[in-house]
């Protein structure tokens, strides 16, 4: 009769890895989003300037 008193499955592992997993994918899409609105001044480069 003791097994019945043992959860069936443990959760804390698996929504730890989930919020592992969404501090990942968020910061891959910051980057992202970074790398999109980069530094418009430089378009040109230096090779136009004089």
């Amino acid at each position: 009769m003791t097994l019945t008193s043992l959860p069936l499955y443990n959760f804390n592992n698996g929504s730890l890895m989930i919020i592992i997993f969404a501090f990942v994918c968020l910061g891959l899409i910051g980057s992202i989003f970074l790398f999109m609105t980069g530094s418009k001044e430089d378009k040109d480069g230096p090779e136009n300037t004089k």
